[in-house]
C-alpha cells in the first residue's frame, strides 16, 4: 500500500558520484545474511560523503536507470552532532519494459542515536537497513579471528 515513488525521488539531493564510492566494509554481514532465506541483500555499497550540523543528503540509485527511475531509489541524509542522525527514504520499485513504475514499496525510517562506528538496524517492518557510519580519523576496531585446527 506504499506510494509510488515519485518523479523527484531524490528530493533535489545530489546523487551519489562514482568517484566517491569505496569498497563495502559489511561484507561479511552482507555474506551472512545472504545464505539464509529468510533475507534478501537488495543494495550493498559503501562511499564517502560530507557530514556537518545541518544534513547532507545523498540520492542514490541502484539497478538499471529506466527514464529518470531504479529498482531501488531514494535518499539518505545524515547530520553529524554529538550523535549521528539519520533519514533514509527509499523506494523498492518494480518498473515495466517502458520504465514506467508498476508498484513500489516505500522504506522511511530515521535514527538520531547513531553512534560513530557502530553497526545500526533501521527496521522497517518488510524492508530493513543495516548500517555502519565511520567519521573521518576513527581508529579502526581491531579484529581476532579465532580458528581451531
Amino acid at each position: 500500500t506504499s506510494p509510488f515513488a515519485p518523479e523527484d525521488w531524490s528530493a533535489g539531493a545530489p546523487r551519489l558520484d562514482k568517484g566517491a564510492e569505496q569498497r563495502p566494509a559489511l561484507e561479511d554481514e552482507a555474506t551472512r545474511l545472504g545464505a539464509t532465506a529468510d533475507y534478501t541483500v537488495l543494495m550493498h555499497r559503501a562511499w564517502q560523503q560530507q557530514a556537518g550540523d545541518g544534513p547532507s543528503r545523498i540520492a542514490l540509485g541502484e539497478g538499471a536507470e529506466q527514464f529518470g527511475h531504479f529498482p531501488i531509489e531514494g535518499n539518505l541524509s545524515i547530520t553529524q552532532g554529538r550523535f549521528i542522525q539519520v533519514e533514509a527514504n527509499l523506494w523498492v520499485n518494480q518498473l515495466d519494459s517502458n520504465g514506467s513504475v508498476l508498484q513500489s514499496e516505500q522504506f522511511r525510517q530515521a535514527n538520531s542515536n547513531v553512534k560513530g562506528g557502530q553497526l545500526t538496524y533501521l527496521d522497517g517492518g518488510h524492508l530493513a537497513m543495516l548500517l555502519k557510519i565511520t567519521p573521518p580519523g576513527t581508529p579502526k576496531m581491531p579484529s581476532l579471528d579465532m580458528l581451531e585446527q
